[in-house]
């Protein structure tokens, strides 16, 4: 409900087992995990159309395993909680028709998105997952 490009589509809408504004539920630097990436890949760049002809090229199994190194680093820390490296991100610069084009937060703050009646709902177990990965103490 919150791109355009759905304005019409839905008359209800069911939201489960988080939130679009939720910390890692939105990449504000999609770039910067991209570049860290295809640095554990051996490419060294912040050109656009380099990492995009990589990523286009590269090996799925090796593209898992070094997005894999970048989501575990990022776990490790305790109060980084951003582990948001495949999820939505704006779409600025970018010709054409375009999903969401600012972060989920300004869109609700100024109310341009698809209002319609909506249903909330978690489950016991919401965001246990992070419980696998994270450590608590140094002895862990």
């Amino acid at each position: 409900i919150l791109s355009p490009l759905s304005k019409g589509l839905f008359h209800r809408a069911i939201g489960q087992s988080g939130t679009a504004v939720s910390p890692w539920a939105f990449n504000p630097a999609p770039k910067v995990v991209a570049t860290e990436i295809a640095h554990i890949m051996g490419v060294v760049t912040t050109n656009n159309q380099r990492l995009y002809d990589h990523f286009m090229t590269a090996n799925s199994t090796a593209l898992t395993l070094a997005s894999d190194v970048v989501l575990f680093a990022k776990l490790q820390n305790i109060r980084d909680i951003n582990i948001n490296y495949y999820v939505p991100c704006a779409e600025v610069g970018r010709k054409g028709q375009k999903f969401i084009t600012k972060p989920p937060i300004e869109i609700l703050k100024e109310g341009n998105f698809n209002q319609v009646p909506m249903m909330v709902g978690t489950t016991d177990a919401d965001g246990t997952i992070i419980l696998a990965f994270k450590k608590f103490t140094e002895d862990d």
